[in-house]
């Protein structure tokens, strides 16, 4: 699975996905576009302040 998250590691989630984890964390470019709703053309206000990475996660060792 592929979850889009931000580079968050004072998170309390963050260890878990660190152990879930199974590939190299891919940086996602800062469009502007990015975090667009799909039905209007809204713009999320701070998208440069999430960091947002792809995570390829796995539950299976």
């Amino acid at each position: 699975m592929t979850l889009v998250a931000p580079l968050w590691p004072q998170a309390d989630w963050f260890p878990l996905l660190l152990d879930l984890l199974v590939d190299s964390l891919r940086v996602l470019p800062m469009w502007r576009s990015l975090l667009q709703q799909p039905h209007r053309p809204l713009f999320h206000g701070s998208a440069e302040k999430l960091h947002l990475h792809a995570w390829r996660l796995s539950s299976f060792s």
